[in-house]
């Protein structure tokens, strides 16, 4: 039955196996581009029904992927693209493939469609089970990220799903991916601050603690990463200096210690007004 859908979602038309039934005023097929697309949605829909009720095998799964694959074009409508990420969402949640090409196949539709940034964050915070395994696909998850926050329009499911990948597969990633993202997180909490964004200044803020915590800030990050929580000291007093208590306490305390004292020391950085407003205590006990 699957294996039938599987034919229809890909276009293909049905085997003729059953013979063809007279009628007294037989109507012409239509065949148009329009009415094939629609019966593939249609057919898709079943699939989807299906695989809420059935565990399904990875070759099956992936025979089910191939016949969709192509209508994540760009030339293609844009509901009719949502309706396949949708299909892909309840794939990857109900059926949990484990064949990796399979699971890389899936990664790379992520990685090379267009636009669709939401849908295809959410199908890879399910491919990657909410960021605890990203490990098949380290070596390509820092350009994919970096590329998404310069150009996503749902920046903050984004950053969201970058707390979760640092929380549980931060060793899992290799260093490049973790400066790409820490500096893509640094630009994106400037650019808050600038524009007084203050919810998604707190979320950058999420960010940095859990880099803190449960991470290890790269040495090429330390002068962007102090400058942000510099920054963040009128926005978001209180995280802010609970994150640089625990860095300047941890290994790269002095490093960090020092880059902070030249920040404040230079005149063209711009942060030294923002510590000198009453934070001379705080700066003391640090």
């Amino acid at each position: 039955m699957f294996l039938t859908m599987i034919q229809k979602v890909s276009g293909q038309p049905a085997a003729a196996n059953a013979p063809i039934k007279s009628s007294p005023s037989p109507t012409p097929p239509v065949n148009t581009a329009d009415s094939i697309l629609s019966n593939r949605l249609q057919a898709l829909e079943e699939s989807v029904h299906f695989m809420h009720q059935h565990a399904l095998s990875d070759e099956l799964l992936q025979a089910w992927f191939n016949a969709c694959r192509d209508l994540l074009d760009h030339s293609y409508p844009r509901r009719t693209r949502q309706s396949v990420w949708r299909a892909i969402h309840v794939f990857l949640k109900t059926q949990h493939p484990s064949f990796q090409i399979l699971r890389k196949s899936v990664f790379h539709a992520i990685q090379n469609s267009q636009d669709d940034y939401l849908w295809r964050q959410i199908a890879l915070r399910y491919l990657t089970m909410d960021g605890a395994s990203v490990e098949y696909f380290s070596s390509e998850f820092g350009s994919l990220m970096s590329a998404w926050f310069a150009c996503s329009d749902a920046r903050d499911n984004l950053l969201e799903y970058t707390v979760l990948v640092f929380k549980r597969s931060f060793y899992s990633l290799p260093t490049d991916a973790v400066e790409i993202i820490i500096e893509c997180v640094c630009t994106l909490c400037n650019n808050a601050i600038d524009s007084k964004h203050k919810p998604l200044v707190q979320r950058c803020m999420a960010f940095a603690d859990v880099v803190v915590r449960y991470g290890s800030l790269p040495l090429s990050c330390v002068p962007a990463f102090v400058s942000m929580l510099c920054r963040t000291v009128n926005v978001e007093s209180h995280g802010s200096w609970k994150i640089t208590r625990n860095l300047l306490s941890g290994k790269l305390g002095y490093t960090c210690r020092q880059a902070m004292i030249h920040m404040l020391e230079d005149p063209g950085s711009g942060l030294l007004v923002g510590w000198s407003k009453g934070k001379t205590s705080r700066v003391a006990s640090v």
